[in-house]
């Protein structure tokens, strides 16, 4: 009896012990998430249509439920004003600028099929203009028309070309797919950006179509020979924090856990490589470098994805969950800049104001930095430069990523504490805490039975 009581017991501490590490793990996850959100509201205070600071952004913060409702509606007001002096001709050659803003709006519960009186999503109808941007362009139109699982319309009556389904978007991206298992902007070597784009946007065919399914799993079995000692991933000579996001963000919508044994090195998961590069809210595009704009929205909307998988929500990208912008107040409900915007009402009317325009890569990395390589990867083929109404992307457009540091830049202490490392290592139990403490007070019962039966005989 009495090592039956003392198994009891211990079954009871396990299942506690891993309530608890599963719990810590997604509080840690947030504890990130809070700082980050709130440094990149605090740093990009009106927000617009681009590629940083402005549509990858808005939709991390809303996928992550710390969109203040004041700086969505400065977003919304900025990007109406935008789409109307434009009158909805976003562009002539960049195809995923459509794509970019249609997963943006949808994050925040907004019909880019009427937007200001433009259907956005009329240009993906067009798959001459999709493809033109290669790989790139195809997967970025694919994961636009999913995240609100769109009808595609009909393109303009002057367009005469190859109308877009996605059974063919389906059949050009496994076609894409390299020797090595994996897909890239250009050559015959896979890259860990455009591989792991590329699964996020196949995750919602994985389970339903077996075409997929095997090319997805070619696809991580290359993701996996890539990864580096550290837990981190790089694209082509050049170890990032954007390729390291775009890996974690595509296995979290794919439903595979960090400590899956294939995406672990040296003890290290893909979690851990991207905390490499964080520092006080922000994370540095290069090892050891200074905050970067697009290396944070990047990193931030990754964790929110892992975040989403840990507690059970909707993928990143499956947005029937969104919540409208006047729903999704923060706490105070104050604007991130109370001097500019107030909360609570969206304005139809122009602002008057010029577009924020976009910054450079160039322009964000500290001037000891020289920039050897500016990757275009929506058109790395041609290697245009973008105009100045068009610049880079974010996701879909990873710029510039391969630099040479001339001067030697002071070290960040981006690692963290080994008890923190502990603490998020491993996601130890998905069994919900609920269940959990339900199950170990009614175990606790019995052995709280038996142990006073034992007293009483």
């Amino acid at each position: 009896m009495k090592k039956g009581i003392r198994v009891l017991l211990i079954v009871i501490t396990l299942m506690i012990s891993g309530t608890t590490v599963q719990g810590e793990s997604v509080r840690q996850v947030s504890g990130y998430l809070e700082k980050t959100a709130s440094y990149l509201m605090s740093h990009n205070p009106n927000p617009s249509m681009g590629s940083v600071g402005g549509d990858w952004l808005i939709m991390g913060l809303a996928r992550s439920g710390k969109l203040r409702n004041a700086y969505g509606l400065t977003y919304e007001k900025n990007l109406a004003q935008v789409v109307e002096d434009c009158k909805g001709n976003l562009s002539e050659r960049k195809y995923t600028e459509y794509s970019r803003v249609v997963i943006a709006l949808t994050s925040i519960n907004r019909n880019p099929k009427n937007f200001r009186g433009y259907n956005l999503l009329k240009p993906l109808a067009e798959l001459d203009g999709v493809k033109r941007q290669g790989a790139n362009g195809i997967v970025y139109a694919l994961i636009a028309l999913d995240c609100g699982n769109y009808e595609i319309p009909e393109p303009d009556d002057n367009y005469h070309g190859e109308v877009t389904t996605r059974e063919k978007l389906l059949e050009l991206i496994q076609a894409a797919e390299l020797q090595d298992g994996g897909w890239a902007f250009s050559g015959k070597k896979a890259d860990a950006d455009m591989t792991a784009m590329t699964i996020q946007a196949l995750a919602p065919y994985y389970k339903k179509n077996d075409g997929v399914k095997k090319a997805v799993n070619k696809g991580l079995e290359c993701l996996s020979e890539i990864q580096l000692s550290d837990g981190s991933f790089q694209t082509g000579p050049t170890k990032t924090c954007e390729s390291t996001a775009q890996v974690l963000t595509a296995l979290s919508e794919i439903g595979i856990s960090i400590n899956d044994k294939r995406f672990v090195k040296n003890g290290k998961t893909v979690f851990d490589g991207l905390l490499t590069y964080y520092r006080n809210g922000s994370f540095a595009h290069l090892p050891g470098g200074d905050p970067n704009e697009m290396a944070t929205e990047q990193a931030f909307y990754a964790m929110v994805a892992y975040e989403r998988k840990l507690s059970g929500k909707n993928r990143f990208y499956e947005m029937s969950d969104a919540i409208r912008l006047e729903e999704q107040m923060d706490s105070s409900n104050k604007p991130v800049n109370p001097k500019k915007e107030s909360a609570g009402k969206t304005t139809e009317k122009k602002s008057g104001k010029t577009q924020k325009k976009t910054k450079s890569r160039s322009e964000e990395i500290v001037t000891t930095v020289t920039i050897t390589e500016e990757i275009t990867k929506t058109e790395r083929p041609k290697k245009e430069a973008t105009s100045k109404n068009e610049k880079g992307t974010s996701s879909e457009v990873v710029e510039t990523k391969a630099y040479t540091e001339t001067e030697t830049t002071q070290q960040e202490t981006t690692h963290l504490t080994e008890k923190e490392r502990k603490n998020e290592a491993e996601e130890k139990s998905n069994v919900p805490v609920i269940v959990l403490i339900v199950l170990g007070v009614a175990l606790g019962g019995v052995a709280f039975v038996l142990m006073k039966k034992r007293t009483s005989n």
